[in-house]
């Protein structure tokens, strides 16, 4: 539990250092994305990490889509949509997980296929669906959708 507390600590300063984009190339090169998937990995069991950890990344693929694909390589689109069916209930867990996907396929066909190929749209569906009252929730899953819906006419 200490270990927790004490990456729940880490992982929340590293999130307030994400949310200003200013920050981004330097967290990016001092491989703090690389470290948030290998601790989420290691905390699987914990939601507050793993939530705290989709935020991260939500808020360094803000911006002009730099590094995008980097992040996907690394296989957020894969944690996302993993912690998504296993989390079903937990919406606060959704929500962060539908503002990821909604961060990182505004830019790339590329992106957006890939999490249509492992059913985003099917479980951000079902997100909305059994919480529709949330209002963030339908922010960030509506957005997400428009992001995936979009895709340039020479892929269809």
């Amino acid at each position: 539990i200490k270990d927790e507390l004490v990456i729940k600590s880490v992982f929340g300063a590293l999130a307030q250092l994400s949310n200003n984009t200013r920050n981004t190339d330097k967290l990016v090169e001092i491989g703090v994305p690389e470290r948030v998937l290998a601790t989420m990995k290691i905390f699987r069991k914990s939601t507050i990490i793993q939530i705290l950890g989709l935020r991260v990344f939500r808020y360094l693929a803000r911006g002009n889509g730099k590094y995008h694909s980097r992040f996907l390589k690394l296989g957020i689109a894969k944690k996302t949509i993993s912690l998504m069916k296993l989390h079903r209930n937990d919406f606060s867990l959704q929500r962060e997980a539908c503002g990821t996907i909604l961060c990182l396929t505004p830019f790339s066909n590329t992106n957006r296929l890939s999490f249509i190929s492992l059913k985003a749209p099917e479980m951000i569906s079902m997100a909305l669906q059994a919480k529709d009252d949330d209002e963030k929730l339908t922010i960030q899953g509506l957005g997400a959708l428009s992001n995936l819906s979009f895709i340039e006419a020479h892929m269809r």
